[in-house]
């Protein structure tokens, strides 16, 4: 599937939308982040990953969740999540 042109990226992408699905946590704080407007997504997306982080989440997935700063890619997000 090419979303991004990036391989990586679209992998990325892909497997946080995975998670989200499989995990309702997950899925309900993506929905929560992702209905906020895009200057207060960016914000919030900036403090989780860096709270993420300090509690040593997968590198992976705080790069997935720093993609969602693009707003077509929060777009799609919340669109794959509905």
């Amino acid at each position: 599937m090419k979303l991004f042109g990036k391989k990586d990226r679209d992998d990325t992408f892909v497997r946080m939308i995975q998670v989200a699905e499989k995990d309702k946590k997950v899925g309900d704080l993506l929905r929560a982040v992702l209905g906020l407007a895009p200057e207060k997504r960016a914000a919030a997306l900036t403090n989780l990953v860096a709270t993420l982080e300090k509690a040593g989440a997968p590198r992976h997935f705080t790069e997935a969740l720093s993609i969602l700063k693009d707003d077509g890619a929060a777009e799609k997000a919340l669109e794959l999540l509905k």
